[in-house]
């Protein structure tokens, strides 16, 4: 059974019945809701040994939570606990509760080897609870998701098989399109995948199991650990590299101050980055969208360092040269980090009824739209700046101390809790 978000009889959504059929020749209606888990299953493992399950009621009355209890005749009931102090009584109408459950991985040690990490098996067990009725939800303890080693050896050898063929045409002396092939690569296109529930509601804890790999995948072409870090590695690199490659070049005075000029801009860029990584903290693509799901998207919480992006980005080649490559693979990365990628500008209440399918379809649209979007707003911005100054990167040494007082008052500000963001 995959991991999603089962639900019982109730009203539909706005969202419920959004034709769905552009990419996927599927309708995103949902069956009608009322009682809505997620995740369910719950699963477990070794790195989390602590859930949170979340019972929505979508109907009109509050419900009675009675006879939370865990099944005595599933195999390994002993070995998860139900750690709420008071449990509620109720669940109020369209509104949630959460119980917290924890797993004791020493139950779940199989064969112990001297100098080695332990070895785990699998667990099950199932939570039993009268909301309107019997309900039920499985526990599951995964040492590690099914197939996860193959899953990940198919990535990691496309990443590298990629890698490789760019290795190739550097050497033949043709400029490879590393920035963006990277960035296709590493970014999370659309919500996690989740099989078997096409035509489910799958909530978001039951996503972020589905991206870990417990009943579903992640939609990335590769997944290295880190993988903001290898975009903006690629960045940096470039802001090395060019002047030295242009001190070969024909006019080596006007190619280093061109390329002096666009690590200039690198750097603001570098900088106006900086504020979304530290509230999102985390390098893991899928988790900075994600998170933004819940927290809202960062441009709400850092505007100014979001301007200050799409300044750096058009200023990078102020006169529109050969690197429309590097325009792209810089927008569908400032989508992720400030528009929150593939997420919808909407409530994730809101989208109540909206089948797995619809969510995946939408979600990949509105990510394209993003992109498309930032990348038209940086070639506008170019023309405009290029129309008012005849060299508008003289605007670079003050677009840098923005972006470095952008930063400052998000190291300041962010552990107070005063400009919001994406962190769980």
């Amino acid at each position: 059974m995959p991991a999603m978000m089962t639900h019982e009889r109730g009203p539909r959504s706005a969202w419920s019945c959004v034709p769905a059929g552009v990419l996927l020749g599927v309708v995103a209606c949902a069956p009608p809701r009322e009682l809505a888990l997620d995740p369910a299953p719950v699963v477990f493992t070794p790195a989390a040994t602590e859930r949170t399950l979340t019972i929505e009621n979508r109907g009109a009355q509050p419900l009675a939570l009675a006879a939370v209890r865990l099944d005595s005749a599933t195999p390994d009931w002993g070995s998860f606990v139900l750690t709420d102090a008071r449990l509620p009584a109720t669940i109020p109408a369209r509104g949630s509760v959460a119980l917290h459950l924890s797993a004791d991985t020493e139950h779940f040690v199989g064969e112990r080897v001297y100098g080695q990490p332990p070895r785990y098996r699998q667990g099950h067990a199932r939570l039993l609870f009268t909301a309107d009725g019997p309900r039920s939800v499985d526990l599951r303890f995964e040492p590690e998701p099914p197939g996860a080693a193959a899953r990940d050896g198919i990535k990691l050898a496309l990443f590298a098989a990629i890698v490789g063929g760019l290795a190739r045409l550097g050497r033949r002396r043709e400029r490879a399109p590393w920035l963006l092939l990277s960035t296709i690569l590493l970014l999370p296109w659309a919500a996690p995948l989740c099989f078997g529930a096409l035509g489910a509601d799958v909530g978001l804890a039951a996503q972020a199991q589905c991206a870990a790999g417990h009943g579903g995948v992640a939609l990335t072409l590769a997944s290295p650990p880190g993988g903001v870090a290898w975009i903006l590695a690629l960045v940096i690199v470039g802001a090395l590299v060019d002047p030295l490659a242009a001190l070969r070049g024909p006019a080596p005075a006007t190619e280093l101050r061109v390329a002096g000029r666009r690590a200039l801009a690198d750097l603001a860029l570098l900088l106006g980055i900086a504020p979304a990584l530290l509230a999102s903290a985390t390098l893991d693509l899928g988790d900075l969208v994600a998170r933004q799901a819940v927290g809202g998207w960062q441009v709400l919480h850092h505007p100014v360092a979001a301007i200050v992006c799409l300044f750096a980005v058009a200023l990078r080649d102020p006169r529109g040269g050969p690197r429309r490559d590097e325009d792209l693979a810089l927008a569908a990365l400032l989508a992720a980090l400030f528009l929150g990628g593939w997420t919808l500008p909407v409530d994730p209440a809101a989208l109540a009824g909206l089948s797995h399918a619809g969510l995946l379809e939408a979600g990949l649209l509105v990510h394209l739209a993003k992109i498309a979007s930032l990348l038209g707003g940086v070639t506008l911005l170019r023309r405009r700046l290029l129309a008012r100054r005849r060299e508008p990167s003289r605007g670079l040494a003050p677009l840098v101390l923005l972006a470095l007082l952008a930063l400052v008052v998000a190291v300041v500000l962010g552990p107070l809790g005063l400009l919001g963001g994406a962190a769980s």
